[in-house]
């Protein structure tokens, strides 16, 4: 393999690592070296538009840097060059398990749009 084969293949590997994408749905994970998130589906529930998830914990996400083991979902989407927040709220990882994310309370606004869920630490209380 080349040199450029070989660049290539490491800068692919790290924007895999960085942004998944499953179910019109982009996962912005700064947490990634603890946690890992797979989206298994979205439905929609009482007009509520859930994203399921499998969540496998690798390490504690205190050694990612957060200050308990809750972390910050936010489901945004891009309209017109803006980004529009539709939904935030905390999330537990204390342990390998399956999780449903609510990504907004309004699907139509998911209508033909992208969806980035991103997984951050929690601000200290």
């Amino acid at each position: 393999m080349t040199k450029l084969g070989v660049f290539l293949f490491a800068f692919a590997s790290l924007l895999a690592s960085e942004f998944a994408f499953s179910s019109g749905i982009s996962i912005n994970n700064e947490l990634n070296s603890c946690v890992s998130i797979n989206i298994i589906k979205r439905t929609e529930i009482n007009n509520i538009a859930i994203a399921s998830a499998q969540v496998s914990l690798k390490k504690p996400i205190g050694d990612c840097g957060c200050f308990s083991a809750l972390a910050t979902y936010t489901s945004t989407v891009f309209r017109n060059g803006a980004e529009q927040i539709l939904q935030e709220g905390l999330i537990s990882f204390i342990k390998t398990a399956e999780k449903d994310i609510v990504l907004t309370s309004e699907p139509s606004l998911l209508e033909n749009q992208r969806i980035i869920l991103t997984i951050s630490c929690t601000n200290p209380l």
